[in-house]
């Protein structure tokens, strides 16, 4: 007899973070940074004349750019990132990214269907990036 044994990579505890691909226009960009919310810190862009991505902070106080990032890095390695421009970073898993989302882009509903979890180097922290959703 052939027993296999199951092991819980990560349970929906202790994903900690999520990024939520998404084609919001430069309109909705602005009011992202100034209404995000304290789920979001936050929103990657990738610049289609160079194709170069930068990480833009959405603090209260202040919005500043960066070109290091560990969102970044994982947005780089995704397999199925072509075409996605804009990618939207919560600080909460994805059950509570879709109420978070639904608060910032007012009237839009989002439906998340399934995910990759990954991880970030040097701390115990998961993230789950979205790969299957619908807006209604």
């Amino acid at each position: 007899m052939n027993i296999k044994m199951a092991t819980l990579v990560a349970s929906y505890e202790k994903i900690r973070f999520t990024i939520l691909p998404d084609s919001i226009n430069a309109e909705f960009q602005d009011d992202l940074v100034k209404n995000g919310g304290r789920q979001v810190i936050g929103y990657v862009i990738r610049d289609n004349n160079t194709s170069d991505f930068k990480f833009i902070y959405t603090k209260p106080e202040e919005v500043t750019e960066s070109k290091v990032h560990w969102s970044l890095d994982i947005i780089k390695k995704l397999p199925y990132c072509e075409g996605i421009d804009t990618w939207i970073v919560f600080n909460c898993p994805p059950h509570k990214t879709k109420e978070a989302y639904q608060h910032i882009l007012y009237g839009e509903a989002i439906h998340i269907h399934r995910w990759d979890t990954w991880s970030i180097e040097g701390d115990d922290t998961k993230v789950a990036v979205i790969t299957s959703l619908q807006f209604r």
